[in-house]
């Protein structure tokens, strides 16, 4: 029997797989985003001054998904008036809100957690310096 074009098949999961992120939600609520995925995701958001990402910045501080799929990013801002800020938390918004699974997204400025240059990852001191960055 032929399927027609774009259509889905549909797949049972695996046990071995592990647990299913979705068990015990409604019939027919969708699939909810995993944590790993938006983390995956927000490689690709780089600090809005140096090429380098959020996570290897160590501005990345909690992501916590709700069972209807609003995804909270929290996320340490190192410099107080950064007029990035706006820009980074779009770059945020878009990277997480076209995966599968996501209903809203909202980043929440941690200010209240300490940042330091000593939260970044060694990766990305190295980069920063061929950049002329000291840190």
């Amino acid at each position: 029997m032929a399927r027609e074009a774009g259509a889905v098949e549909e797949r049972w999961p695996i046990e071995a797989a592990g647990p299913d992120p979705n068990a015990g939600r409604a019939l027919g609520a969708g699939p909810v985003v995993t944590e790993q995925a938006v983390r995956e995701a927000l490689l690709a958001v780089n600090d809005p001054h140096i090429p380098v990402s959020i996570e290897s910045m160590g501005m990345l501080r909690a992501v916590t998904i709700s069972d209807t799929g609003v995804v909270n990013v929290e996320l340490a801002i190192p410099c107080l008036a950064c007029p990035g800020v706006s820009m980074l938390k779009q770059s945020v918004k878009d990277a997480v809100g076209g995966l599968e699974g996501v209903s809203e997204v909202n980043v929440l400025e941690g200010w209240h957690h300490d940042w330091t240059t000593q939260s970044i990852e060694p990766n990305a001191r190295q980069l920063m310096r061929r950049f002329g960055i000291q840190v």
